[in-house]
């Protein structure tokens, strides 16, 4: 068994899905963050530490603090925690046994949108084609092929009033697109759209150390990708290509590590496209767990790992909250408004074996969510809003 301590930052349904893979290793978890999350109810984190309002010199303490002068290992679970992982990685390195991530110029890379379509460019990795829009006054001078896609150069915290991606199809809604990033002060990213074609969506998770790698094809069936969201469903897809091509990705960045490699393939073209590296743990990691790539143990404990276990198929990921909400929202509705059929919906319960909240032997975070949908609804009828989940 593996035994070592592992310093998980965040607390997200990504850092608990990082808890039961250790726990699953015999991996003791110390859990950090700056806000109470869903993670800090799992009854995996040997100790919960939440910095509400800390300053950043505050937060680098408690953090080389908890590496415990070389012991443990360390681990981000969000891109924020990244980027606090490249601006301390000298003095991180120095305090723990090892920090989980890959060197800091490839994580630059893969948390900076325009880095890694130029990196594409360079190193002929196919990517929607981007054009040179910041501002307003540049559509004076650059020559666009409506419909395009803008999304933040780097990732937004939550709860921002900018949405993750969105389709333009008329030039006066790009201009105002670009004027309204422009008064956020959010540097975008302006590309081709792909969503007039048809296409999936697929989701390729991997961990690699030095020549070593282990890589799964997921496919993200809900929502579609017009809706430009993460992913509430997604199952076991093989699919050489995409692999290929994610793992063609990760070698060429000589890449440390867990990821995520998006690729979106669109079937006129027969051509899957790069479209984000997640250079981290990544939501859906649970299904990696199931399916026996067991990302911590291929890391921590190499000697141990046994490819033989792995699935390719099989395989389906659910979170229910987040998946009701896509299917009968008023606002996304995939069911709702048609888009897909109820007995799809639900076959695709009835077939999902992993969840992203749900564990017998970790029942907290299933509790604590339900109560949150609970209350949610509760407030919705007694304000007389009723289910517009807007």
């Amino acid at each position: 068994m593996v035994r070592a301590n592992l310093v998980v930052l965040g607390s997200s349904l990504t850092a608990l899905a990082v808890l039961r893979n250790a726990h699953k290793n015999d991996v003791r978890s110390l859990l950090f963050d700056t806000h109470d999350g869903i993670a800090a109810r799992s009854r995996f984190a040997a100790r919960v530490l939440i910095l509400e309002d800390a300053p950043e010199s505050e937060l680098r303490r408690r953090v080389l603090e908890l590496g415990e002068r070389g012991a443990n290992h360390l681990i981000a679970t969000s891109d924020r925690w990244l980027r606090f992982v490249v601006a301390h990685r000298t003095a991180l390195e120095e305090a723990y046994q090892s920090v989980l991530h890959a060197d800091n110029a490839v994580l630059d890379i893969c948390l900076n949108k325009p880095q890694l379509a130029s990196w594409c460019e360079n190193h002929t990795i196919p990517t929607p084609r981007r054009y040179p829009l910041q501002y307003p006054e540049d559509l004076d001078s650059v020559p666009v092929e409506l419909p395009v896609l803008l999304r933040p150069a780097i990732s937004l915290p939550a709860g921002t009033q900018l949405p993750k991606a969105i389709e333009v199809r008329k030039p006066e809604q790009l201009r105002d697109w670009l004027q309204r990033y422009q008064q956020e002060g959010v540097s975008v990213v302006v590309t081709e759209s792909l969503l007039g074609h048809r296409l999936t969506q697929y989701s390729v998770g991997l961990a690699r150390d030095g020549s070593r790698m282990t890589s799964f094809v997921a496919r993200k069936a809900r929502p579609l990708p017009e809706d430009c969201a993460v992913g509430t469903f997604v199952e076991l897809a093989p699919n050489a290509e995409v692999e290929a091509m994610a793992r063609n990705v990760a070698e060429n960045l000589d890449y440390f590590g867990i990821a995520e490699i998006e690729i979106l393939y669109c079937h006129e073209r027969c051509q899957g496209y790069l479209i984000e590296i997640n250079a981290r743990p990544w939501i859906q990691l649970a299904l990696a767990t199931a399916s026996g790539h067991d990302f911590l143990e291929f890391l921590l404990a190499p000697q141990r790992y046994d490819s033989g276990r792995e699935r390719k198929q099989g395989m389906r990921w659910l979170d229910m909250g987040g998946d009701f909400f896509n299917c009968f929202s008023r606002s996304v509705g995939l069911v709702r408004n048609g888009r897909i059929g109820l007995m799809v919906y639900l076959k695709s319960l009835v077939q999902a074996n992993v969840y992203s909240k749900f564990s017998l032997r970790d029942p907290g975070p299933f509790w604590y969510d339900l109560k949150s949908w609970l209350v949610f609804f509760w407030r919705a009828n007694v304000n007389g809003r009723g289910m517009r989940w807007r």
